[in-house]
């Protein structure tokens, strides 16, 4: 998608909808000299600033008064409320990267369930660096820019990490340690899920609502049971699979992606190989010698 908003020669955008909200990325090409966008919007708004050459560009809270800050880097987060008016002021900037996720508060709620406070949703928050958010943003914006076949849960996952990260990072009090992992049933139950379920599109609710916690609690207490994330978890079982089904020569390598729920044999290919350590090609012809 190609726009040319107000303060901006052009706008190339790449969207997609996870768990209920827009997730864009976007490269901005700002006009030359000085501009300020009003960002006002009727949802809630998070934009993470992940490149930017030239000039400068930052968020203020009145168009002529620049937001105090301590550094001038890319890898900030700026979390907008809904109908709070917030500015981007533009000098010179020349290119901008940006990742944004725009959300009304019940998309919100069914994704931190437990986690969901109300209160941090009211005050803005601009300039905020935290690796963690950067990172997961990076892993958004990668997903959206290959454009690959992408698992639901993946997607899920990282959406749920990012919005759990900003929620964290905003508390007043000290954060509610995480659980240390599922009870036996739970943990039975979700692997026995997964394992059974390991080669179609999987969502982190349906697994969750088995064990009876929210999504965010079952993803947190699913790594400190097994040390790896849901997703990952039926990564490792895809791949152990995919090993059995390599013994027969004569199973096609495309087909057997498939059958082990990938959407192509190139994404199937970077996966295995990830975990395997050799493409699914190099690994047959190990085991046939």
């Amino acid at each position: 998608l190609l726009l040319n908003p107000p303060g901006y020669k052009k706008v190339e955008i790449l969207s997609r909808t996870l768990n209920g909200l827009d997730i864009r990325y976007l490269e901005k090409y700002p006009i030359k000299g000085q501009s300020c966008v009003d960002m006002r919007s009727d949802r809630h708004s998070l934009l993470v600033r992940l490149g930017q050459r030239g000039g400068l560009c930052e968020p203020r809270f009145k168009p002529d008064e620049p937001t105090p800050r301590d550094r001038h880097d890319v890898g900030f987060f700026n979390w907008i409320p809904a109908e709070e008016q917030v500015w981007c002021f533009s000098d010179n900037a020349q290119f901008l990267r940006d990742l944004q996720i725009s959300f009304d508060e019940n998309a919100l709620k069914s994704i931190l369930g437990d986690d969901y406070d109300h209160s941090r949703l009211s005050e803005p928050r601009l300039l905020v660096y935290e690796p963690r958010v950067r990172d997961c943003a990076k892993l958004l914006a990668d997903m959206l820019v290959q454009d690959e076949p992408c698992d639901q849960l993946f997607g899920e996952s990282i959406t749920m990490a990012l919005l759990a990260l900003i929620f964290d990072s905003a508390k007043k009090s000290p954060a509610r340690a995480p659980a240390n992992g599922l009870l036996p049933w739970q943990l039975r139950l979700a692997k026995d899920y997964l394992e059974d379920n390991f080669n179609r599109n999987v969502g982190l609710e349906e697994v969750a609502k088995l064990t009876g916690l929210s999504r965010s609690w079952f993803a947190r207490g699913f790594r400190g049971s097994t040390g790896v994330a849901p997703y990952a978890f039926i990564l490792q079982i895809r791949v152990r699979k995919a090993k059995e089904l390599l013994l027969d020569p004569k199973t096609p390598i495309a087909t057997i992606a498939t059958l082990v729920g990938f959407a192509d044999q190139s994404h199937f290919t970077k996966i295995f190989r990830r975990y395997a350590g050799a493409t699914p090609r190099e690994w047959r012809e190990i085991w046939k010698s």
